[in-house]
């Protein structure tokens, strides 16, 4: 039997653009830890298949909005959607 592995999706562009033009860190396996420990607030933003599910792109487009009407500032981190399915349990994410 031959496994057909499913190809990854390119990044959406506005994930690229809140990395390259927001300062949001794209994180991965060697990366995560280190984020999640730093001190001072942050956001995850967890990640998926924007064509399946269209809040990818929604939260990508208000996020920076909600980063400059914040009262105090935090990290933004941007999990890819293997990293954010293998860490979505231990922060309470349970479905999409």
């Amino acid at each position: 039997m031959t496994v057909i592995a499913r190809p990854v999706p390119a990044e959406p562009p506005l994930i690229t653009r809140l990395v390259d033009k927001e300062g949001a860190l794209r994180l991965d396996d060697a990366t995560f830890d280190a984020f999640a420990a730093a001190p001072g607030e942050a956001v995850l933003f967890f990640t998926e298949d924007p064509m399946r599910f269209r809040e990818v792109t929604d939260l990508a487009v208000i996020l920076p909005e909600i980063r400059a009407a914040a009262t105090r500032s935090f990290r933004m981190g941007v999990l890819p959607p293997p990293l954010a399915n293998a860490r979505a349990a231990t922060y309470g994410v349970r479905r999409w």
